[in-house]
């Protein structure tokens, strides 16, 4: 089917084709493009009625998704865990948080599909939830940055630095090469939540300082000093050491 879709009200109406369908939500590849995503707005080109449009919170959604949210489409997109379901809303909690609330707008993180390959790591590392990597669709492409915000099956589903949306890759590896190893306080201390880190994820940057806000295994989440969000890093160490 030939759709038009748009992600909000203010944007003017895309036309494209249906490439798959993700429950009742149609992905749709945009005419020019090499790729299909879900959108918050479609219709029928032609006033079809074999596909109804949805409202922004539209397409099954069930408790352990991960979903972006807002309350206007003023706010920036704040990303989250299904907990619950009051009758056919989620109810969402915003990473860190510990409530969930529903919201006025509501929809799954990701809705691109690669069009084939594998996203194993080159590295071989194995990759988790908030881990910084590169990624790429094709061996002549570029490496983009960007931040692991599920897991499909094996298949990291990355989200771009500076972009809203997440997509999985064909190609995907470690931001630090992979296998990277995280150091050691030179004071041999156990590294807690609320500890003061300097961070980086290669040995070419310069050292970042962050807090600990939670620990997956044995690896520490930093958030950087005036950032929202905490991340797992390759190289991490006490604030208070002088690393070389």
């Amino acid at each position: 089917d030939k759709l038009r879709v748009r992600d909000n009200e203010k944007e003017d109406w895309k036309t494209g084709t249906v490439t798959d369908m993700r429950g009742d939500k149609p992905v749709v590849k945009l005419d020019g493009q090499s790729r299909g995503f879900t959108w918050t707005f479609f219709e029928p080109i032609g006033g079809s009625a074999d596909i109804k449009p949805t409202p922004p919170s539209g397409g099954k959604i069930s408790v352990g998704d991960k979903v972006q949210v807002r309350d206007n489409e003023k706010e920036d997109w704040k990303n989250g865990t299904v907990t619950d379901m009051r009758g056919d809303k989620p109810v969402v909690k915003l990473d860190g948080q510990s409530r969930g609330f529903t919201w006025t707008f509501c929809e799954p993180i990701g809705g691109g599909k690669p069009s084939g390959g594998s996203s194993k790591p080159s590295s071989g590392g194995k990759i988790d939830i908030g881990d910084k990597v590169r990624v790429r669709d094709n061996e002549k492409e570029d490496w983009k940055v960007g931040t692991v915000t599920e897991m499909r099956g094996d298949k990291p589903v990355v989200q771009l630095s500076g972009q809203s949306r997440a997509f999985t890759w064909n190609f995907c590896e470690l931001e630090g090469g992979g296998g990277g190893k995280e150091e050691k306080p030179s004071s041999g201390g156990k590294i807690s939540i609320g500890d003061k880190l300097r961070v980086r994820d290669n040995e070419k940057e310069d050292w970042k300082t962050g807090t600990v806000t939670d620990m997956r295994g044995d690896k520490p989440v930093v958030k950087l000093d005036g950032q929202s969000r905490g991340f797992t890093w390759t190289f991490s160490t006490c604030e208070e050491t002088n690393p070389s």
